[in-house]
C-alpha cells in the first residue's frame, strides 16, 4: 500500500511539473454540470477543468475511502467554449495521470481515493 501511494504521488508530482494547464491554467468548476447525473455524488466526487491555449484537462477525484462510482461526466458547451474548443466537435480523453489510452467517452470508473487527469484532444 505504501509503494502504491508513493507511485501515485510520484506520477502526480511529475505531471504537475510538466503540465502547462496545471502550472498556469485557468480553472473551471464542473460540480453543477455533473451533480444531477446518475452515480455522481458531489459529497465524494470533485470535477473541474484546468486549461491554457496549449492544453485542456478534465480532472476528477473520488474522495470516498470505500465507494466506487461510475458516472458519465458532462462538460457543458460553455465550458468547452471557455477553453477555446468547439462544442460541436468530438474529443478523445487520455488519462495522463494513470497512463491511459485515448477514449471516446466520459463514462469513468472511479475507484475509492482515486484521481484521473484527462487531456482533451480533437478527433
Amino acid at each position: 500500500a505504501q509503494q502504491d501511494l508513493r507511485d501515485f504521488y510520484s506520477r502526480l508530482l511529475n505531471l504537475s511539473a510538466t503540465s502547462d494547464a496545471i502550472r498556469q491554467g485557468k480553472f473551471y468548476e464542473l460540480q453543477d454540470a455533473n451533480n444531477l447525473g446518475k452515480e455522481y455524488n458531489q459529497r465524494h466526487l470533485y470535477t473541474f477543468l484546468r486549461y491554457t491555449g496549449k492544453q485542456q484537462l478534465l480532472i476528477v477525484v473520488n474522495f470516498s475511502a470505500d465507494k466506487t462510482y461510475r458516472p458519465t461526466l458532462n462538460i457543458p458547451a460553455e465550458a468547452l467554449t471557455a477553453m477555446g474548443l468547439n462544442p460541436k466537435k468530438f474529443y478523445t480523453y487520455t488519462d495522463l495521470l494513470n497512463n491511459g489510452t485515448p477514449r471516446n467517452d466520459l463514462y469513468v470508473k472511479l475507484e475509492p481515493l482515486s484521481a484521473h487527469v484527462f487531456e482533451l484532444k480533437a478527433k
